[in-house]
């Protein structure tokens, strides 16, 4: 059997199929609602795209993503986006227009992967607090309290107040002190997140007004020019017209309802096995499906709704890091079409 259609008759029915098969609840199903909108607003008289992630929310994660042969060639930024599926993408670093190498650090799950050694960085911590830090220029920087690094500058606000200075962090390209497409970051006093881009020609003035009357409590400009995108939710809201070594994007870690499954827990050689104790699963057109949270026989099974089909299904073994909190479980996804053509 499938089911299509709204998320609350997924609900209602994933509840009665539950109740039938006898498996136990621990938790209510519920439909998650996004920490990530998008809204064009007009701000002094120029159209500004807003895309606002509440870093409130603990399932969000922000990060770089960099080009598939980093740090040696860029990337398309559409390439990129779609390689990794984020809820929300914005362009990153300036970059060496010969050699498209960054001109700021990236860090990357806690990891340096590139040092540049200029501008502002903005770190975010594992519970997604946002931090905007002036550059030593060309010192190595100690980003050991963040998992997220991205620097690029100049800054545009601190504690709600415009402190521009783009040639005391290092900025001197005359190019970057014209009129041009902009594209900046900021955090609000509420701890939003805010992508922005501007598609007509402002300077560094225009946009640090801009980001202090969105209500930025601190704010930093990106690359522009020809290397500003932004993407939402499917739609390409403006596409660069250059290629980039690095973007940055926003990730919802739980995509679907939750559903906390009982389950046995048997001990094989060198790993640990669980076996769900259902005839439930779901097809998501992926190879996998994520689990959160291993404790006491129980564990939450994340999955991802983007063409759902609720089927009833043998029972499933897994394989888990006995060592890991958050893991993945993988399932072939042949074994999975099996099953779902049998149902049809």
């Amino acid at each position: 059997m499938t089911i299509e259609g709204s998320i609350s008759m997924k609900n209602k029915f994933l509840t009665i199929i539950l109740v039938c098969l006898g498996i136990s609840l621990s938790c209510a199903v519920y439909a998650q609602t996004s920490s990530v909108s998008y809204k064009r607003y007009t701000v002094r008289g120029v159209p500004a795209d807003v895309i606002s992630i509440d870093l409130k929310d603990p399932h969000i994660i922000v990060a770089p993503v960099v080009s598939e042969r980093f740090p040696h060639a860029p990337e398309d930024f559409e390439s990129m986006v779609s390689r990794v599926e984020p809820v929300a993408a914005i362009n990153g670093n300036f970059f060496c227009k010969r050699t498209y190498k960054p001109v700021g650090d990236i860090v990357i799950d806690g990891k340096l992967i590139y040092f540049g050694g200029l501008g502002t960085a903005m770190g975010i911590t594992e519970d997604n607090r946002v931090e905007f830090i002036k550059v030593e220029r060309y010192r190595h920087m100690n980003w050991s309290r963040y998992k997220t690094v991205i620097s690029c500058g100049p800054q545009l606000i601190e504690n709600g107040k415009i402190v521009l200075d783009p040639k005391g962090e290092g900025f001197k390209d005359p190019n970057l002190f014209s009129r041009r497409n902009r594209s900046a970051v900021g955090v609000t006093w509420d701890r939003k997140l805010l992508f922005v881009t501007v598609n007509s020609g402002i300077y560094f003035e225009d946009l640090a007004l801009i980001m202090k009357d969105l209500g930025c409590k601190d704010a930093m400009n990106l690359d522009g020019g020809g290397s500003s995108g932004l993407y939402y939710k499917g739609e390409m809201l403006m596409r660069p017209n250059t290629e980039l070594p690095d973007i940055l994007v926003v990730h919802e870690k739980e995509f679907a309802p939750n559903v906390l499954i009982t389950l046995r827990e048997k001990m094989a050689k060198d790993e640990k096995r669980v076996e769900i104790l259902s005839s439930l699963a779901m097809i998501i057109n992926k190879d996998q499906f994520m689990v959160k949270g291993l404790k006491d026989g129980k564990v939450y099974i994340i999955m991802k709704f983007d063409n759902p089909h609720l089927i009833e299904a043998p029972q499933i073994d897994a394989k888990i890091d006995a060592e890991a909190n958050k893991v993945t479980i993988k399932i072939p996804f042949e074994k999975l079409k099996d099953i779902f053509k049998q149902s049809r």
